[in-house]
């Protein structure tokens, strides 16, 4: 079985991918997700999809990186339920870092993304 924190340390190096992966827990945090929600999906989700990308850094996700994903997470799963914990994050990050109110074409392909992953899982 791989363990993703320390496949994760391997390939970024010792706790790198921790700011992450923090950024987006404490964000749900706030959103009142449950800490067994956090810790058994969301962790996992984040560490998957910034070792597919290549990059301990949320900023450097690309929204394509997360449509590629999603078949590999199957629909009912906790994987497919923290992948779209994650892709909403992102969205409010990109909402937030424009300084707006999100709206429908300020969120638009990342808020595609939690309608497909929603609607599939």
């Amino acid at each position: 079985m791989v363990r993703l924190p320390q496949l994760a340390d391997l390939v970024f190096g010792h706790g790198a991918a921790l700011p992450a992966v923090d950024e987006v827990n404490t964000t749900l945090v706030s959103w009142r997700t449950s800490a067994q929600t956090i810790e058994s999906q969301v962790t996992n989700a984040t560490l998957d999809l910034l070792i597919t990308c290549g990059s301990p850094r949320l900023e450097d996700v690309p929204e394509a990186q997360l449509v590629q994903l999603v078949p590999e997470y199957p629909p009912g799963t906790g994987r497919r339920h923290g992948l779209f914990k994650v892709s909403r994050v992102l969205a409010h990050k990109a909402s937030s870092q424009r300084h707006s109110r999100p709206t429908i074409a300020t969120v638009g392909p990342s808020r595609r993304l939690s309608i497909l992953l929603q609607a599939n899982g």
